[in-house]
This record gives C-alpha cells, structure tokens and sequence, in this order.
C-alpha cells in the first residue's frame, strides 16, 4: 500500500540508482513509468532491445492468414489463440494459423487442434528462420499478457504486418496503433479471453486493417531500423564520455 513493489531482478539496481549515470528500458512507457515511480536524478534513457535491418517492400500476401511466434509454453496461451481460431472461422471461413516455435507444451496444443479437427487450417510449424516469411502473412497475433518488448512483434512489423494482442503492457501497447496498425482487446480472464479475441479478429478484417494498417506498420518500424537505435547508444555514450 505505501511501497512500490519491485521485481527482485531489478530491485539492487533501483535500490542503487543514484550511482548509475544512465538506466536504459526499452519503451518510452517503462521509462514514463520508472522516471515516476523511482523518483531519482538518475538519468532514464529509452533504447530499444532489438533492432531491424530493413523495412520489407512486399506488397502481397495471403488473404485471411494469421502468423504467432513464440515459444510453446503455457504464458504465452497458444491454446487461447487456437481457440480463438476456431471460433472466428465461423466468420471467416478462409481464416488460416500458422504457430512457429518449439517448446513443452507442444503436445497438449497438438491435442487441442486435433480435438477440433482444425488440422486443416491451423499448424504448427515449428522453429524457422521467419525473416522472410513474416512478409507473405496478412496479420501477426499474439495471446501473450505479459511481453517486456516482444521481438517478433517488432519483427513483424518490419514485415509490414499489422498485429492484434492483449491491451498490456508494455510490447503490445508500444508497437499496436489502435485501430490503425491492428488492434489492442481487453485483458479478461482466461476462459472468456478466446471469445473477446475472436471478436477482435473478425472487426480487423470486416474493418480491412489487413490492408491500410500494413503502411501504419512500415512507418512505425522505421524507427526501430538498426541505424536509428545504434544512434541512440552513440548518444548516450557521447554525453557520457563528455561528463
């Protein structure tokens, strides 16, 4: 109630801020939200963890075909996404899924798709070099609720995807545009989550952001190209060798 509960992870370096010049977080909110929180001179910098090397220029990809990545384990609910799936097929009939990535909970998701006989639409394609696949999909998706940053999410907006995940910080809220590079849906509690999910689904495509929101993600990658986030170490490093 009177103090700010700490991750132990970073709970010696806020205990100790005042002898760093700089403590570096990767979204302009984690720095909004420490800058208030930690209350210190200690200067708070945003840079971003990942970087990428291109925008990509491809302008057509498949209809209706949804793409996640991530590690199958149990906190990035894969299993609300397949569900999700299923239901907004009954919408959509051509709606497709394609989940990269390996992990423990392969099986039981295996099972899942199996107990919906959604073999034909839904797969799991394990681990690939997606650098140039990204591009060829309609919309990234994602049912994680808690992402730091999220590397494929900025990944696939540098394919020029739009994306829909959970309303959360801090990955989501930094790269989805509401409504105009995809769409951010409500935090709700597990078993209703693949129905509110499904229904952001079907009003991404009935509203065609498959199609306008991919030039929203282009210009929002650009500040994520390698150059622009190396500048950013070069201007935090000069200040500090100049003190």
């Amino acid at each position: 109630g009177r103090h700010i509960l700490w991750n132990n992870n970073y709970e010696y370096i806020f205990d100790y801020a005042d002898y760093f010049e700089a403590i570096i977080v990767a979204t302009d909110r984690q720095n909004r939200i420490l800058t208030q929180q930690l209350n210190k001179d200690t200067e708070i910098k945003t840079i971003p963890v990942g970087y990428i090397n291109k925008i990509s220029q491809n302008h057509t990809y498949k209809p209706f075909s949804m793409i996640t990545a991530s590690r199958l384990a149990i906190e990035k609910h894969i299993d609300v996404l397949i569900k999700a799936t299923v239901i907004a097929k009954t919408k959509l009939p051509s709606l497709t899924l394609d989940i990269y990535g390996e992990g423990g909970e392969r099986s039981k998701l295996e099972a899942l798709i199996k107990k919906y006989d959604a073999g034909n639409f839904i797969k799991l394609c394990g681990h690939q070099d997606l650098s140039k696949i990204y591009e060829h999909y309609s919309l990234y998706i994602s049912a994680s609720t808690s992402e730091g940053f999220g590397l494929s999410l900025l990944e696939a907006m540098g394919a020029g995807l739009p994306q829909i995940g959970v309303d959360v910080d801090y990955g989501n809220r930094e790269f989805i545009q509401n409504g105009h590079n995809g769409l951010l849906f409500e935090k709700v509690d597990l078993q209703p989550m693949p129905y509110v999910m499904s229904e952001s689904i079907v009003s991404f495509y009935e509203r065609h952001l498959d199609e306008t929101g991919r030039k929203v993600a282009k210009l929002k990658a650009k500040a994520y190209l390698k150059q622009n986030v190396a500048s950013m170490w070069s201007d935090l490093l000069e200040k500090g060798s100049e003190a």
